[in-house]
């Protein structure tokens, strides 16, 4: 993944992890999700993209390997998401 002074500067991201089971991970998804949302059409103005990567798990038998999910971001700071923005990329391998 590049580093944060090699992403370009109009592409950010937000990671947020599983959040099954922990009451405190399920308020940061779903605030991390939201603030993607919300916050797109004003960051859009300034030719902003902001989304965010919900991973589920990584490193287990049903779940992503960390290098799988490191590829969305890559997407997601690409110049091939140059019309994504407020989405939330569900990278779970489809274990919701």
């Amino acid at each position: 993944m590049p580093s944060r002074s090699e992403q370009s500067p109009g592409r950010r991201r937000a990671v947020r992890s599983d959040a099954l089971f922990n009451r405190e991970k399920i308020l940061t998804a779903a605030a991390d999700t939201l603030a993607a949302r919300g916050l797109a059409p004003e960051l859009a103005e300034r030719g902003i993209a902001i989304n965010a990567i919900a991973p589920g798990g990584t490193a287990t038998d049903m779940a992503a390997e960390p290098d799988e999910i490191a590829a969305v971001a890559v997407f997601l700071l690409s110049s091939d998401a140059s019309y994504l923005t407020g989405s939330t990329v569900d990278a779970a391998g489809g274990w919701m």
